[in-house]
């Protein structure tokens, strides 16, 4: 697991969203998180480890504890943990149980957990509490006790691997190296020894109970009983043939009596059939008579529905000739009302000439009307400008008086521009010397020791080359009195950190003596001065400019000569308006009068128009009107002709029918369907008679000569034979049925023999496994402990490869030969005595401690392909190192760190922070805590 970035909202002490990228420190860093005590560095692997697992690096905190006391009410304490694991990427976001406030009203609700887990495509992996920590410790291949253990150590409990007791280390052991496969062989050979055990004792039980079925003590005796059985069925077999001869015999007497009863039957159903047909021959002349009148009915039909057509067109025109009448009649009255009206339309004229003429009087007057409308809307115009300029006059004079008011304050600023401006000129570049001053001067510190431990090397590594009497190759002398001897460090590089110190005195040489400590704070005063001064210059400048574009008093004439303008023009209109009446001064007034006298002129035109046009409309439809009754008169008469032919043709059809009258034709008609469904059925009958009559007589015939059977004794003698071959074949199927019983059970009992052998022999085989990989073996060792040790071994051989050079070859971790359980012991060569690890001082137990968690990484990730280990957090510890031991602590760390591990450690030892550069600072506010990257190689 590698972290990629870490987001903590109103979590410990950061109150607000705090987000660390990790993927700014680099690759593979070897980073130090610093900071004040309290200030959060801790809260940093409890944020890690609680998004993770939901508790605490320390496994103390959880829930409402981890919420941050400077966060504001309403934020929610939220964890987002993004990292990689191999070529995939997860993010996991968790939330604790927490009291918020409420939306709607007052007081607080209690927000339950949450967790979710996504891939690196933000596909949703899980949302539940208990699924999420569930998925999680599949992915990474440990809980979260486990994962403090060996990926975040954190304070208080980095040596608890160390010092667990050996039950807590085979429950670490058997996560990371997944020695539960071994337990699961373990428990697989028992079960199936169990199994085998219990499957052989089945077989015998089995093979008892098929004996017990068959009734037979032994093998031995079921196979005689098998060949006993054999020689019955061969008895009954016989017997089942004879039987079966007797029932042939007995069936075909009884067939030939059935078929001489069924020619009798046949007799006596053709007899009663022929005679109820026979019986049906009236109602069947009936039907026939039935259809003669119908035939004569269709004669008279045409005649018939003739009459009934003339009727109908006679009763059609008849209605016509009424309705010409009564139109006509209204066609007059019509005629009458519109005469009236023309009159009363010519009697208006007089009242129409006199609305003309005075419409001509109004005309006359338009152009005064439009001339003075004119005028009014002119003095209505400057009337209108006069009023805005004497606004705008009002206006501008109150901004001269606030001008005037804020000018003199400005000036003084205004006339300190320039000498501020060269103050912060100055200020700017006495703030630049010293920042390099700073820069320099710290990396000189850092340098120049490098440069001359560096040098100091390459002068011994040159004076272990020199030989007495031979030259020296720097400066020529065969005399080497004071060679240089070795010292700490290497002579890597020593002439570029000559040249790099060299540059750095130079450059701290030519800056300025005396630069303030303060120089930073000055330039940020001679700036805010600087700024003051010119945001004074400006304003002021702008408020002359202001001030004179208001021109107040060239406004003031303006409106003047719009008040004169406005003035003379109302004397005007005043003048002219005594030529119109009053009523038509007023805009639109005018038109309106003639308006409506041109609608009561229009009104009398139409309305004598209109009485014309329907005067002449009504006499119209008053000679139409008559022209339609003459016309409906004579038609009406033409069809009575019809109608009294028409009568005439239809008695004469009805008398050569030979029908009294029309209601009786009519009767008698049938529909044509009818008629033909009948003619059918009358056919049928008789083709049916024909028929039954031919089986009647060929019914005597078949009997002729034949006596009537007995067919009750035939059944009987059938049923006799039947029965008794029923009772052979019977007795047959069920000793053939009990020998089929007997012969399975003797198949099964040799299957059983031949599986039972199987069974007993891998029985032996496995049972003898399962004991040896439980435990019973000369070591008393179950697989599981075995692999567990042999694991434990492989660690403690890796932790020591580190801690011998960490304690300078003194300390080795060891798994005392032949202790069964899991425990350690340290070698001590000082002393050559082998102790337990609880005796190692503070730093030695660190230094041990730390090999153990670097060697079980290293362990894990070569023996296991599901865990990887690519990241190791360290809290604190370092305070207990002398210099010495500390700087092979660093060395290894960065050997870790080199193979592609990131390695983040907590501590306050100030020599950490000159040897790991790259740093993750904490720091503490007011209002919560903030964080930031620095270093060399972090990217922004």
């Amino acid at each position: 697991m590698k972290p990629l970035s870490l987001t903590m909202q109103a979590f410990g002490p950061y109150s607000g969203t705090e987000t660390i990228d990790f993927t700014r420190l680099g690759e593979a860093p070897l980073f130090l998180i610093s900071g004040p005590t309290g200030a959060g560095k801790t809260s940093i692997l409890d944020g890690i480890c609680f998004a993770l697992y939901g508790d605490s690096s320390g496994g103390l905190r959880s829930g409402r504890t981890l919420r941050s006391d400077f966060a504001d009410p309403k934020t929610s304490t939220q964890v987002t943990f993004s990292f990689a694991l191999g070529g995939k990427q997860y993010r996991v976001q968790r939330s604790p149980i927490q009291d918020l406030p409420k939306k709607h009203s007052e007081g607080f609700t209690t927000k339950q957990p949450e967790a979710h887990l996504w891939d690196g495509t933000d596909h949703l992996l899980e949302n539940k509490v208990t699924d999420v920590t569930a998925r999680v410790t599949e992915l990474l291949g440990f809980k979260d006790d486990q994962f403090r253990q060996v990926v975040l150590l954190p304070q208080g409990e980095f040596q608890r691997f160390l010092l667990a007791k050996p039950s807590e280390r085979e429950s670490i052991l058997a996560v990371l190296f997944q020695t539960h496969l071994y337990r699961r062989i373990e428990d697989g050979l028992k079960d199936r020894a169990k199994d085998l055990g219990a499957k052989f004792l089945d077989f015998e039980t089995r093979r008892k109970t098929h004996l017990d079925i068959a009734g037979c003590p032994t093998v031995e005796d079921l196979t005689a009983k098998l060949n006993a059985q054999a020689d019955q069925i061969a008895a009954l077999e016989q017997s089942a043939a004879e039987a079966a001869k007797a029932v042939a015999v007995a069936d075909a007497a009884l067939a030939e009596a059935t078929l001489r009863q069924r020619l009798f039957n046949e007799l006596t159903d053709a007899t009663k059939t022929l005679a109820e047909q026979e019986a049906r021959l009236d109602a069947v002349a009936i039907t026939e008579a039935t259809l003669t009148a119908a035939a004569r009915a269709d004669t008279v039909c045409p005649a018939l529905e003739a009459l009934a057509a003339r009727a109908k067109e006679r009763h059609d025109i008849t209605l016509r000739h009424e309705a010409a009448r009564k139109r006509t009649a209204s066609a007059i009255v019509a005629l009458e009302h519109s005469i009236a009206a023309l009159g009363d339309a010519e009697a208006a004229r007089p009242a129409r000439d006199l609305f003309v003429g005075e419409r001509s009087r109004l005309e006359s007057l338009r152009p005064t009307v439009n001339r003075l409308v004119a005028q009014r809307e002119s003095a209505h115009l400057a009337e209108k400008q006069f009023r805005e300029a004497e606004q705008i006059v009002s206006t501008k004079l109150a901004e001269r008086t606030v001008i005037d008011a804020r000018l003199p304050a400005l000036e003084p600023l205004a006339a300190l521009a320039t000498d501020r401006t060269v103050a912060a000129i100055e200020a700017k570049r006495t703030h630049e010397h010293r920042r390099n001053f700073d820069k320099w001067q710290a990396e000189f510190a850092h340098v120049g020791p490098q440069a001359a431990a560096a040098e100091q090397a390459e002068a011994a590594a040159l004076a272990e080359r020199l030989h007495p009497g031979e030259p020296c190759p720097v400066c020529g002398s065969t005399d080497h009195p004071n060679p240089a001897g070795h010292q700490s460090g290497t002579s890597t590089g020593w002439r570029k950190l000559s040249e790099q110190a060299a540059v750095l005195r130079e450059q701290l040489a030519a800056l300025p003596p005396d630069l303030p400590a303060n120089a930073e704070a000055l330039y940020q005063q001679a700036q805010k001065d600087e700024k003051q001064s010119r945001s004074a210059v400006t304003e002021y400048a702008n408020l002359l400019a202001q001030r004179i574009s208001l021109a107040v008093e060239a406004l003031q004439n303006q409106a003047a000569e719009l008040h004169r303008h406005w003035y003379g023009l109302a004397t005007l209109l005043a003048k002219e308006e005594g030529e119109v009446p009053a009523e038509l001064r007023a805009a639109g007034a005018l038109e309106r009068a003639i308006g409506e006298l041109a609608r009561k002129i229009d009104a009398l035109d139409r309305q004598l128009e209109e009485t014309r046009t329907a005067e002449s409309q009504a006499r119209n439809e008053s000679v139409a009107a008559a022209a339609t009754e003459a016309a409906t008169e004579h038609v009406a008469k033409d069809a009575a002709r019809l109608w009294e032919a028409s009568h005439r043709a239809a008695e004469a059809a009805l008398a050569a029918a030979h029908f009294p009258d029309a209601a009786r034709a009519s009767l008698a008609r049938l529909p044509k369907e009818k008629q033909e469904k009948l003619a059918a059925q009358i056919r049928a009958f008789r083709e049916q008679l024909a028929a039954d009559r031919a089986r009647a007589t060929a019914a005597e015939v078949a009997v002729t000569g034949l006596t009537p059977p007995d067919l009750a004794t035939a059944n009987a003698r059938k049923s006799q034979a039947a029965a008794h071959a029923t009772r052979v074949t019977d007795e047959r199927g069920k000793r053939l049925q009990e020998r089929e019983g007997l012969q399975k059970v003797a198949t099964e009992l040799d299957r059983l023999l031949k599986a039972g052998a199987l069974v007993e022999a891998e029985y032996r085989t496995v049972g003898r496994m399962a004991k040896v990989v439980g435990g019973d073996n000369s070591r008393k060792l179950s697989l599981q402990e075995y692999a567990q040790i042999s694991f434990l071994r492989d660690v403690l051989a890796a932790a020591t490869i580190r801690l011998r050079r960490m304690s300078n070859g003194r300390y080795e971790l060891h798994h005392p030969p032949g202790a069964k359980g899991l425990e350690l012991k340290v070698r001590d060569y000082y002393t050559g005595v082998m102790r337990g690890v609880e005796t190692l001082s503070g730093g030695e137990m660190f230094l041990a401690s730390l090999s153990l968690a670097l060697g079980l990484s290293d362990v894990v990730q070569a023996t296991t392909g599901g865990i990887r280990l690519d990241s190791l957090f360290v809290d604190e510890g370092f305070g207990t190192l002398d210099p010495e031991v500390l700087d092979l602590a660093m060395n290894t760390l960065a050997d870790l760190q080199r193979s592609g591990r990131l390695v983040g450690l907590i501590s306050h030892v100030a020599d950490m922070k000159e040897r790991i550069p790259l740093r993750l600072e904490v720091v503490p506010g007011t209002r919560g805590s903030t964080t930031r990257i620095t270093g060399p190689g972090t990217s922004s």
